[in-house]
């Protein structure tokens, strides 16, 4: 009996086979070359090894996290980069996906709609007139980690000015009426500087619950009633 209730629990595992981790992957290309991974399988923080290309283009720090599988009010990934700089004459890009797997919640329905925030900042160290960023946030339902290729839930581009010194902050916000689990959070930038630039950034993406229409009409009425008693609070004091 003991040696069939074993086999039976070896057939089980191996038709289950083993569980699905979520990952979280960086991957760069410079100059349209071929694509640079760093990867951590099953877990939240993903950083790249320092780089001093061949081409001049220098990248410090370049990191990603998420909190997946996330949660009923939040999910979310991030991104950054200490220093990106161009120590060549001449103009270099380089393209960066950032993906996080395996996220399970929230999702629509239940909840009536997402919002899908993309943030995007940082500062321009040494500006050019030849700079230039795009950034776009998205969601996949696929849950691969092909980033934003071909995915349909996605943020508008944003292109924040980077030719002068300063700083530059950019969101854009988009609704999902439709996101079944499992699905993975994924950033993408493309970045040209000209010859000297240095620039930094961070960025994050977030899916929260919009409030579910009686919550909006419960505060309204709260609104509402909290003016009128201080109306009557102010008519009682003029009168006296």
């Amino acid at each position: 009996m003991k040696k069939a209730v074993g086999f039976l629990g070896l057939a089980l595992m191996a038709l289950c086979g083993p569980a699905a981790h979520a990952s979280i992957q960086i991957s760069y290309s410079i100059d349209g070359g071929a694509a640079v991974v760093c990867s951590d399988a099953g877990g939240s923080f993903v950083q790249c090894s320092n780089v001093i290309a061949a081409s001049g283009l220098n990248i410090l720090g370049l990191n990603a996290t998420s909190n997946s599988p996330g949660g009923p009010s939040l999910s979310k990934a991030t991104s950054a980069t200490a220093d990106i700089s161009n120590t060549d004459s001449v103009t270099h890009s380089i393209t960066i996906s950032v993906v996080g797997q395996g996220f399970t919640s929230p999702t629509a329905p239940p909840a009536p709609a997402l919002v899908l925030l993309s943030h995007l900042g940082g500062t321009v160290l040494v500006g050019s007139a030849a700079n230039s960023i795009s950034f776009q946030s998205c969601v996949d339902q696929s849950n691969a980690l092909t980033g934003c290729s071909g995915s349909t839930l996605n943020s508008p581009v944003s292109s924040p000015n980077i030719t002068a010194v300063g700083s530059f902050p950019n969101d854009k916000t988009g609704l999902i009426t439709s996101l079944n689990a499992t699905y993975a959070i994924a950033e993408s930038y493309t970045i040209t500087l000209g010859a000297g630039a240095d620039i930094n950034f961070s960025a994050s993406t977030t899916l929260t619950p919009t409030p579910e229409p009686m919550s909006i009409v419960l505060l309204g009425g709260v609104v509402l009633l909290t003016s009128r008693v201080v109306r009557r609070k102010q008519a009682r004091s003029t009168q006296v």
